[in-house]
């Protein structure tokens, strides 16, 4: 994204929360209309639901789900984007077995690859603003939705991980003492592996300080033992090994698009500075969408931040045909995780090149000369 377009840059985190709040309410309304429709007896605290029920539908398509059969079991065959039903983690597929009515919600009995799971839609609104109190199986749910819709976008792709080997990865990241470098080893570990099941298979892995170590196909079990193996020392060269890995790539023009992920915490403080790299690269390319880089910051480091932005935001007005990087921080790698910090920032949109402009050209001034000072260690 261009220097220009910063600004409009919206807020996730408020963009989420209003979706959440709009989801509460809906989610009131649809189990409202659901005890409406599905209420088939009274004198007793529950009804169960099964067999056939004419106001099954009706129910379900108030949350948001559009089922096959008004007969249970039955399989669920869209789940509305946005809906209460979308937000407690169901799925096209899901086979729904049973349905509870309850004095205050409804529980509904869900199937999904062999194993079941109890969701419960409250429609009280103190239940509902206070905490989600029966939310286990709902979050579990929505997890793995998730997982599976990430995997889905990811199995477009080939993959690169690289990670920064450098000293300072052994610093603690969070207050419980985790190292930055324990920390991604056990995120690796977990991306490895549901790539193994989810994704393309092995990926291409490099750890890098001032010099750095490539294998082609690496699997999670090979990841793992590799960062086991290292110990973080050193300065930092990430153009070198970042240059071959896109060389080697760009030769071979494999028909899948190509990500690197990098994780690091700093200013790389050896090799060439990496929007040269960057930006010859995205000369070679026929359109944007063949190659994506992604920084994921971990640590918070102020020189580390001062290059992802630029790296982000500015390579455009610096002669880079196509935006073809992206960014997250530190903050939202830890609470996102490394599959869904690479998704938040793959799916951020770019911005071709702003029309030259004084100030931008100022700003652009600005931050170059503050890489300098911070590349020459002053």
């Amino acid at each position: 994204m261009s220097l220009a377009a910063k600004i409009h840059k919206p807020s996730r985190l408020l963009t989420k929360i209003g979706s959440m709040l709009l989801l509460v309410s809906a989610l009131q309304a649809a189990c409202h209309c659901a005890w409406a429709l599905g209420k088939t007896e009274t004198g007793g605290s529950t009804t169960t639901l099964h067999g056939g029920i004419s106001a099954l539908a009706g129910a379900c398509a108030g949350a948001g789900i559009t089922i096959e059969a008004s007969t249970l079991p039955t399989s669920i065959t869209k789940v509305r984007l946005g809906s209460p039903a979308a937000y407690a983690g169901l799925q096209d597929g899901d086979k729904l077995l049973q349905g509870n009515l309850n004095s205050n919600n409804m529980q509904l009995l869900i199937e999904r690859a062999g194993k079941r799971y109890g969701i419960t839609l409250r429609y009280t609104p103190d239940d509902l603003v206070a905490g989600h109190r029966n939310k286990a199986n709902n979050l579990r749910l929505s997890a793995e939705a998730t997982k599976s819709s990430d995997w889905k976008q990811l199995k477009n792709y080939d993959i690169a991980l690289m990670i920064d080997a450098s000293g300072s990865m052994q610093s603690p990241v969070d207050r419980n003492g985790q190292t930055k470098w324990q920390w991604c080893l056990e995120q690796i570990y977990a991306f490895g592996k549901e790539a193994q099941t989810l994704g393309n298979g092995p990926f291409e892995f490099c750890t890098f300080d001032l010099s750095h170590n490539l294998k082609a196909a690496c699997t999670a079990d090979q990841a793992r033992q590799l960062m086991l193996a290292t110990r973080p020392t050193g300065g930092t060269d990430l153009s070198t090994p970042l240059a071959e890995i896109i060389n080697d790539r760009l030769s071979a023009r494999l028909p899948r698009p190509f990500i690197i992920v990098i994780v690091s915490d700093g200013m790389p403080n050896g090799g060439i500075p990496v929007e040269q790299v960057i930006i010859e690269a995205s000369k070679r390319l026929r359109s944007a969408s063949e190659l994506k880089i992604l920084f994921l910051q971990i640590g918070d480091e102020p020189a580390g931040k001062v290059l992802a932005n630029y790296l982000d935001n500015d390579l455009t007005m610096e002669g880079a045909p196509f935006d073809i990087v992206s960014s997250i921080n530190s903050d939202n790698l830890l609470q996102l995780g490394l599959r869904r910090g690479l998704i938040a920032a793959l799916n951020q949109s770019s911005v071709a090149a702003a029309t030259p402009n004084p100030e931008i050209e100022a700003e652009l001034a600005r931050v170059r000369a503050e890489l300098a000072r911070l590349r020459a260690g002053k």
